[in-house]
């Protein structure tokens, strides 16, 4: 069996490859008939939520003008939940603002986009995190695509606005689980 290197890392001495790993720990294997924790739907949703936030923050942080989130109606969606569409009034400032959503959002969540468009020219720039899309627009080019107008069933908010229902919802969470500890404990002899 041959051993291939890790691509793009240097490495001293010998190479290592999958079979020179050791084998995992019992306890950190699943055993058979127990499931894996998943994120449900809610919890994935939260956690979209927060990427959208940390960017929207991103937008302020650059000087973004009209920064808007538009929710998006799960029937009209398809494939994404949020747009986060904000302005800007050259191209230069359009891309710093990509660079910084795309930087923050790295470094702080290790999220990457899967893919990004239209940032050579900066005019309009997409950000595609699949969940949610950045559109970072010139004042003009947003003027003239409207891109508020296409999606009507969408609920625009504002990062304030969405900043609120984020944290309300996570309040929410957070005392159900409280309640839920308070009761086990309650149980117990």
């Amino acid at each position: 069996m041959s051993c291939f290197p890790v691509p793009y890392r240097i490495t001293s001495g010998r190479t290592i490859c999958i079979v020179d790993l050791p084998l995992p720990r019992r306890r950190d294997t699943i055993e058979a008939g127990e499931l894996s924790h998943r994120m449900t739907p809610t919890e994935a949703r939260q956690q979209t939520r927060i990427l959208v936030q940390a960017a929207a923050q991103a937008c302020i942080d650059k000087k973004g003008e009209e920064t808007r989130i538009l929710e998006l109606d799960p029937i009209d969606s398809g494939l994404s939940d949020f747009f986060l569409v904000t302005s800007a009034s050259n191209d230069r400032q359009s891309v710093a603002i990509a660079d910084e959503i795309e930087h923050k959002l790295k470094k702080e969540f290790g999220a990457y986009p899967n893919s990004v468009e239209g940032r050579r020219k900066g005019e309009w720039i997409l950000l595609d995190y699949v969940d949610f899309v950045v559109h970072v627009f010139l004042a003009e080019r947003r003027a003239f695509y409207d891109i508020e107008r296409l999606r009507k069933s969408a609920r625009p908010l504002t990062p304030i606005e969405f900043d609120a229902e984020l944290k309300a919802a996570l309040t929410e969470k957070t005392l159900r689980l409280r309640l839920l500890l308070l009761s086990r404990r309650s149980r117990q002899p």
